[in-house]
C-alpha cells in the first residue's frame, strides 16, 4: 500500500448498529416468549367467550385485522376482559365462540389465549426478524476493505510544509537595516 493511500471499512459502524438492533429485537422476543411460556406452564387454564372483535388499525387508519375480545372468570368468579394482541383478517373467532385461556393467578388480568399463534408465533417471528438484522451485521462486518486513495494530481504534488530556516533565509546584518 502506498504511503498516501488510506484504507477504510465503511461497514463497521453500520454493522455495529445492525448488530445492536438485531440483539435488541431478539432479546425482546426472548422475553416475550419467556413470559408467554411461563404463563402457559404455571398459569391457570380456563375457558372464556368471545364477546366481540376489536379492529386493529394501521397508520393510515385502515383496518388491518380483528382481534378477539374475550370475557373469562378467575377461580373466585371475578370476570375479566382480555383483548388479544393477534389480529386476523378475516377474523379467526366470531362473537359467541368459546376459547381456552391461561391467566396468571397472581395477576388474573394477565392472560393469553391458548394456541400456537397467540402464545409462540408472534415472538418467534420477531426473533426471526432480529436474526435477519444479525445476519446483515455479519455480512457488513465481513465486507472487504474499500481502498480510498487520493487523485493522481494530489499524489504527485509535494507535501506542503516549511523548510527549516537556513543561512540563506535569515535576515543578515546590513548597514541599511541597522536601527
Amino acid at each position: 500500500m502506498a504511503e498516501n493511500d488510506t484504507t477504510t471499512r465503511p461497514g463497521r459502524t453500520s454493522a455495529k448498529g445492525l448488530a445492536a438492533l438485531g440483539l435488541s429485537i431478539v432479546a425482546l422476543s426472548g422475553f416475550w416468549l419467556y413470559a408467554n411460556s411461563g404463563l402457559v406452564m404455571s398459569g391457570v387454564r380456563t375457558s372464556g367467550v368471545v364477546t366481540g372483535l376489536a379492529a386493529m388499525l394501521d397508520a393510515d387508519g385502515r383496518t388491518r385485522g380483528f382481534a378477539p375480545v374475550v370475557r373469562y372468570s378467575d377461580e373466585s368468579g371475578k370476570s375479566y376482559i382480555h383483548r388479544s394482541q393477534v389480529a386476523d383478517n378475516p377474523a379467526a373467532y366470531a362473537p359467541g365462540d368459546y376459547v381456552q385461556l391461561y391467566y396468571d393467578p397472581a395477576d388474573p388480568k394477565n392472560a393469553v389465549i391458548r394456541g400456537f399463534r397467540e402464545t409462540f408465533a408472534v415472538p418467534l417471528l420477531i426473533a426471526i426478524l432480529g436474526s435477519f438484522f444479525l445476519l446483515l451485521a455479519g455480512i457488513a462486518s465481513k465486507s472487504p476493505p474499500r481502498r480510498v486513495s487520493r487523485s493522481p494530481d494530489e499524489r504527485a504534488s509535494p507535501p506542503l510544509h516549511r523548510a527549516p530556516p537556513d543561512q540563506s533565509t535569515r535576515l543578515q546584518f546590513h548597514p541599511f537595516n541597522a536601527v
